[in-house]
């Protein structure tokens, strides 16, 4: 008898447990109503910047690559890939090591 009291009291503590974590969980998700307006702003104002951001970034890359390959047809550059250097930042990337947007092309 004394186990299933203690059974009952911990199965109300449970649902006590629940309900509270339940109502909290709803709490947080609410946002007031102008802090959700003005959120969805900044997402309206930010989203055209990154778009425009990534696409001056691949036509850039474009260019790169192009002028790279111009160069390489009228003899300016070699197409010969660069020599790795060993040392350095010790990080590996290609960034680190000196190389450009080229892919690995003599400059």
């Amino acid at each position: 008898m004394q186990t299933e009291a203690r059974l009952q009291d911990l199965e109300a503590r449970m649902r006590d447990t629940l309900t509270l974590a339940a109502a909290a969980a709803t709490n947080s998700r609410k946002q007031g109503v102008l802090a959700g307006t003005v959120g969805r702003i900044g997402d309206v104002v930010v989203f055209p910047i990154k778009m425009a951001q990534a696409v001056m970034a691949y036509s850039l890359s474009l260019v790169d690559r192009a002028l790279t390959e111009i160069m390489i047809v009228a003899g300016l550059r070699s197409r010969k890939p660069v020599a790795r250097q060993s040392g350095g930042s010790g990080n590996g990337s290609a960034r680190a090591k000196g190389k450009g947007l080229a892919d690995g092309y003599a400059r």
